[in-house]
């Protein structure tokens, strides 16, 4: 038996998985990894390419060029973001509110590590439009989480905008340290985190 023609579509076509076993998910995953291990200028869409072992037009295909890669880690982030900090703004208990955005945001940062790490370092590469509305979206998210925390805790004595500090910066470093080998689990790291903040360790009365 004969191999395909050498200039027909099989032939042509780059060895390994099957461009239809390859999703869109998988290409996102791809490129924040290698953003993240090399940099964004750094990483080429062949780079991304190679590692899925697709084509570079299969590439393009699923999801754009390396600018448009981007912008969509941004936006699993922003989406992921926004559906947690609606989640706690319609909690109708508000004493687990708070809790339920720390828990719910440490999840999702750790979880999506390379995307969390490519979303707080890698900006700088957005289009000047994109830029804007992520900074934008970035000040809107803080005073979101600020009125969670005043609804949470009317009687607290510290600034609400301090403890929205502390939340959001525990949340954008957890990516660069957590482990799946250390002593806690993920789940118990964001619920010592959450009872550190509902008992007072922050919004204790003055």
């Amino acid at each position: 038996m004969t191999g395909p023609a050498a200039d027909s579509p099989a032939a042509r076509r780059s060895p390994g998985r099957p461009p239809t076993q390859v999703t869109k998910g998988d290409v996102l995953a791809a490129a924040a990894r290698l953003f993240d291990e090399r940099g964004y200028a750094q990483t080429t869409m062949q780079d991304i390419a190679a590692s899925l072992k697709v084509a570079k037009p299969t590439l393009y295909s699923l999801a754009g060029n390396k600018v448009q890669l981007l912008e969509a880690i941004f936006d699993t982030i922003i989406e992921g973001a926004d559906r947690i900090l609606a989640e706690a703004e319609a909690a109708q208990d508000v004493s687990l509110a708070l809790r339920l955005f720390i828990r719910e945001s440490l999840m999702h940062g750790a979880r999506n590590r390379a995307m969390m790490n490519v979303f707080l370092s890698h900006a700088s590469h957005l289009p000047a439009a994109s830029q804007s509305a992520h900074e934008a979206w970035s000040r809107e998210a803080y005073h979101r989480l600020k009125r969670t925390i005043e609804r949470s805790h009317a009687d607290g004595g510290v600034d609400p905008m301090i403890v929205a500090f502390a939340i959001t910066s525990f949340i954008n470093q957890l990516p660069q340290w957590f482990s799946e080998r250390g002593a806690l689990s993920l789940e118990a790291v964001a619920d010592n985190f959450a009872a550190l903040i509902e008992n007072g360790a922050l919004l204790a009365d003055e």
